[in-house]
């Protein structure tokens, strides 16, 4: 832990005790706790956190976020690898899937997955599906990446603004940040649902399968559809690492 992490773990532990005091201060002396007092202390001291937290978020390598207006699927520049990804829950249930596409400045495939997935919500499926596409681009020896997604919560957890509930991933986002920095540049793009349909193709045969499908050489016939209709060459090519 570095100075900086030890003073905000300081700070946060002296704001909790100071809120403990304002609770138990009133009960000593013989007197009921005002809760509106309680309430006003702890909503500070959140605020506080999330603020110092987003100071600790814009110290590390935050990646630029595009939002692209566009409905259909566009190509990325040159030199770089565009990973569309996906995140499906069946609400109620602990069963989730992911769906992964990857292409070049090309059209041309580079890999893909689909996989099913325990998790408890849609968000925790889009986050697993992110730091999957990383893991991927990785392993593939893709350094100049694209994700892009449709979850605009999931990009903003991403980029340090939690005000839409995304601290429910924050752990899954640090595994995500983590893994960022293995690449020379990464950047967030957010799309309209019609512009991921591929990912999304890919995650309704993750909700299907058994178990992880990973097409390497070429995506699976079910996908040839949507891939084409994107601009995928036919049949399709297969692109190595630039």
């Amino acid at each position: 832990m570095d100075k900086f992490g030890f003073f905000l773990l300081f700070y946060l532990k002296v704001k909790k005790s100071w809120i403990f005091v304002y609770i138990s201060k009133p009960i000593i002396n013989g007197f009921s706790p005002d809760p509106r007092l309680v309430i006003t202390h702890a909503r500070d001291a959140c605020s506080e956190y999330l603020a110092v937290v987003s100071k600790v978020d814009a110290r590390g390598n935050l990646s630029p976020v595009h939002h692209v207006q566009g409905t259909r699927w566009s190509k990325p520049g040159p030199n770089y690898v565009k990973f569309n990804l996906d995140g499906s829950w069946l609400p109620g249930t602990m069963k989730g899937s992911i769906g992964i596409v990857s292409r070049n400045s090309s059209g041309d495939w580079c890999g893909g997955l689909a996989s099913p997935l325990s998790c408890v919500s849609s968000l925790s499926a889009e986050a697993a599906a992110a730091l999957c596409a990383l893991h991927l681009a990785k392993n593939g020896g893709f350094m100049k990446v694209i994700l892009e997604t449709d979850c605009k919560v999931l990009i903003d957890g991403i980029t340090g603004n939690h005000d839409n509930n995304s601290w429910a991933i924050l752990p899954l986002i640090d595994e995500i940040r983590d893994v960022v920095s293995s690449f020379e540049e990464l950047i967030w793009s957010w799309v309209p649902r019609s512009a991921n349909r591929a990912a999304h193709a890919a995650a309704s045969i993750g909700n299907r399968a058994m178990e992880l499908q990973s097409w390497v050489d070429r995506p699976p016939l079910s996908l040839v559809g949507v891939l084409t209709s994107d601009g995928l060459p036919c049949p399709p090519l297969f692109a190595s690492a630039v």
